[in-house]
């Protein structure tokens, strides 16, 4: 299965709602063909809970549409701890170049461009009010 255009907004919209009512900054995100980068910072709400709400969520709205039943997801989640500035800045980047590793886009000037990673919000030239951006930038003042 490779996600549509379309499924790849149902996601972005369905990741946007979740971090927002659940008060989770999001710093950077990629999707790929087969799997998707969140980088997420714990707050209010368990990260658990986040991510419960969000796959759950998208999965049941996928068999929805496409009139099927069972999991959509292989395997559970992967999550880090990450403690270090340095980490957390390296974390963002490996995110981000994710399309461009993966031959999704051409070169690293496209990617500032390409919808479906966190760059072009932390470049200026694509907006998710959902995505922190504000403080990775910080970093670089």
């Amino acid at each position: 299965f490779t996600p549509t255009k379309l499924e790849k907004s149902h996601f972005l919209k369905h990741l946007g709602k979740v971090v927002s009512e659940t008060a989770t900054p999001c710093f950077a995100w990629a999707l790929i063909p087969n799997h998707a980068h969140l980088l997420l910072r714990t707050g209010i709400t368990a990260i658990a809970t986040v991510m419960r709400r969000r796959l759950t969520g998208y999965a049941v709205s996928f068999n929805r549409r496409h009139r099927r039943h069972g999991p959509l997801f292989q395997n559970r989640y992967k999550s880090i701890l990450c403690q270090e500035e340095l980490y957390l800045l390296e974390l963002v980047r490996n995110s981000n170049l994710n399309p461009l590793r993966a031959g999704l886009v051409a070169e690293l000037t496209s990617l500032d461009k390409y919808p479906y990673s966190g760059q072009g919000v932390l470049m200026d030239k694509l907006a998710h009010v959902w995505q922190d951006a504000h403080y990775i930038l910080k970093f670089f003042e």
